[in-house]
């Protein structure tokens, strides 16, 4: 099975044909497209994904404006999203960000966590999930907007970082890191800043890191300026 995850990028707007035309070579099983948007572009993008063979698709609701993921599969899933801030407080006010789509064997998560502080309650309700999932064959991928200091970033600026070493003390695996514990590559770059972060990550369970037989990125895209991330690729026998 391969996934694939992108960030959009502001739903993509005037850029959701560029989006198509580089979504189509990789023919992936699954895809979780973040900073994905209720709005016509999103719409567009979800039919012309139903006609590729991706008829299986879900996402958070939200206002057209609203950065969430979209989840489009070409097998069958049943798909969660979570309550509101009324009735589950642990996701703060952006419960958009996540959303699981259950496989018959394999457990993903799709996320967009928010910016700056936003992101902390929502690595909160990670790290409280249910003990049963790192037993099971789980992978939590998407656009995390943290990392490690000095290792997915330059510097120590990456708000989150220490709920982000937490995942890793929990037992989750950085399917990409410890396959490549030397390498740096950065999958977004700050304008302002002239500098790069490796924002986008899949942390799976320990079984089902033990069937992934590739991770990589892919920075063509991202370069081209289609969006502003680079695409995350997993391969999983």
């Amino acid at each position: 099975m391969r996934i694939l995850t992108w960030n959009l990028m502001h739903g993509g707007g005037p850029r959701i044909d560029r989006i198509k035309v580089a979504l189509e070579p990789y023919k992936a099983d699954v895809l979780i497209l973040s900073e994905f948007r209720n709005n016509p572009q999103g719409a567009d993008l979800r039919n012309w994904l139903k006609n590729q063979g991706y008829g299986h698709q879900a996402a958070p609701e939200g206002p057209p404006g609203l950065n969430t993921v979209l989840v489009a599969a070409r097998h069958p899933f049943e798909s969660q999203t979570f309550p509101g801030e009324m009735s589950d407080p642990e996701l703060g006010s952006y419960p958009e960000s996540v959303i699981l789509a259950r496989f018959e064997k394999l457990n993903v998560f799709g996320l967009y966590l928010p910016g700056e502080e936003r992101k902390r309650p929502v690595f909160d309700f990670l790290l409280d999930l249910p003990e049963r999932y790192l037993a099971e064959d789980t992978m939590l991928i998407g656009d995390m907007n943290t990392g490690r200091h000095y290792e997915d970033e330059a510097g120590k600026t990456f708000t989150s970082a220490h709920q982000f070493d937490a995942m890793l003390g929990q037992g989750w695996v950085d399917a990409w890191r410890t396959r490549n514990p030397e390498a740096r590559e950065f999958t977004w770059y700050s304008n302002k800043w002239k500098n790069g972060f490796r924002l986008d990550h899949a942390l799976v369970s320990p079984s089902l890191d033990a069937r992934i037989t590739e991770v990589r990125y892919s920075h063509g895209e991202r370069e081209a300026r289609v969006t502003d991330h680079s695409i995350m690729l997993v391969e999983c026998g």
